[in-house]
């Protein structure tokens, strides 16, 4: 009975409680505090990462990326947003984070010239299975829409890899082709394919191979599907050196990118997970889209060359690095690859037919990364009888851009790249991301 007394008047009391007037002031201003806290965390901006944003007028302006959009893109400029319309955006460099992730399982060849690192592979219904980097979700994707496989093998690195794929592209065969590491050729049609390996079979019966003896897998190009055009879109690069086609982008407060591929896959990243990314649409159009209308090519002491689309001269991912000569030995940063460009070389002349409705041609320039120290050329945009435009480069030299030139009525665009110091050795040119603007 006692205890039930002193229950019953304590919650009396809490019930009748009337603050002190020093008590009522401490209880509002915690409530403001809380108040003001919680409207500032959800007013909270995304965490922004350092980026150069190219224009198309030819600009660029440095800051942090906070906002990407279907019709806009917004850049912190010291303590003010700027909102740009996403037409008006040539393309975005962004730092990216500061070590170099993990290299993929597998690279995945996609008809579109995309290239994907990814982590899991499993063949089923002719569909291919993959799981992406960081990232448990199953997605699919037909087969027809793969050119190739290629497994990365422990310790090797980005020249190794490119250099045995372009040997490797260059042997297809009217069926699936197996290339072993022992330099065999097995062709055939796969009917199975997992983390395993893969189930090869041919005219001298069914092999089960693993993939640790297998250097690449090509599939068969008569039943390639033929990739719907993006009229509107991105080029993605991801710090991993995966390169997307995308249709859309969208940031999230949390910082996440939410990416839809041309092939209508879900992609999710981290914005620092993104290296650089190229827009375009009917008013900013790849010159690399332009079909070529003459070239030729007179070499000095070097190699025949024809000009490579989106790749260098030599037909490997156009890559661009620096030397810093002020230090020695001198110090070559880790060259940074490019999806999108032309690739060139000194004693070519190149010619492209325009519709007369441009208004300037942008793009950057450099020696390839694997001329080393070698290269040096001269580079001459040629418009109708204008005086042209002349630019030099030198291997490890810093990115030349953008160079912008007037297009302004003109029908014809014509570059000439003429032999520097070392006749044509190296001179492996890259134009990089070249866009037409209407």
């Amino acid at each position: 009975m006692y205890l039930w007394t002193i229950v019953m008047r304590n919650r009396l009391l809490f019930a009748f409680w009337v603050p002190r007037p020093c008590q009522l002031r401490m209880v509002l201003g915690v409530l403001c505090i809380y108040l003001l806290c919680d409207q500032h965390i959800q007013a909270k901006e995304p965490e922004g990462v350092e980026a150069e944003l190219w224009l198309t007028s030819g600009e660029k302006t440095p800051g942090q990326v906070v906002g990407i959009e279907a019709e806009q893109l917004t850049l912190r400029v010291g303590e003010e947003n700027q909102k740009v319309a996403t037409s008006e955006v040539w393309q975005v460099a962004l730092a990216g984070p500061a070590r170099r992730p993990h290299r993929p399982t597998y690279w995945l060849y996609l008809t579109n010239g995309d290239r994907w690192g990814i982590r899991s592979v499993k063949l089923t219904d002719e569909e291919l299975e993959f799981r992406l980097p960081g990232d448990e979700q199953i997605h699919k994707l037909s087969i027809g829409s793969v050119t190739g496989i290629q497994p990365v093998r422990p310790g090797t690195n980005w020249r190794t890899d490119e250099s045995e794929w372009l040997q490797l592209a260059s042997l297809r065969e009217k069926s699936d082709l197996v290339i072993l590491r022992n330099g065999d050729h097995q062709t055939g049609e796969i009917s199975t394919l997992n983390d395993q390996g893969l189930t090869l079979t041919g005219s001298l019966g069914t092999k089960t191979l693993e993939w640790t003896g297998v250097s690449g897998l090509l599939l068969n190009p008569d039943l390639a599907e033929v990739p719907a055009p993006v009229p509107l879109g991105w080029t993605v690069l991801l710090s991993n050196e995966s390169c997307l086609t995308v249709s859309s982008i969208h940031l999230t407060p949390e910082g996440k990118c939410q990416l839809k591929t041309a092939q209508n896959i879900e992609w999710s990243t981290s914005l620092d997970g993104i290296r650089w990314l190229s827009h375009w649409d009917s008013g900013a159009v790849p010159l690399s889209r332009l079909p070529i209308e003459s070239q030729k090519h007179q070499p000095l002491i070097g190699e025949t060359f024809t000009a490579a689309i989106d790749r260098n001269v030599r037909g490997l991912p156009i890559r661009y690095n620096t030397v810093d000569v002020t230090v020695d030995p001198p110090k070559v940063s880790f060259p940074k690859v490019f999806p999108q460009g032309v690739g060139l070389s000194s004693g070519m002349t190149v010619q492209w037919k325009l519709d007369g409705n441009y208004r300037r041609l942008l793009c950057g320039l450099c020696l390839d990364a694997t001329a080393c120290s070698e290269g040096h050329a001269v580079v001459k945009f040629i418009v109708n009888d204008q005086p042209p435009l002349t630019v030099t480069l030198r291997a490890g030299d810093p990115l030349v851009g953008p160079t912008t030139l007037d297009l302004t009525g003109v029908q014809t665009l014509t570059i000439e790249a003429e032999y520097g110091e070392n006749a044509d050795v190296c001179d492996w040119i890259n134009l990089l991301t070249p866009v037409l603007v209407r």
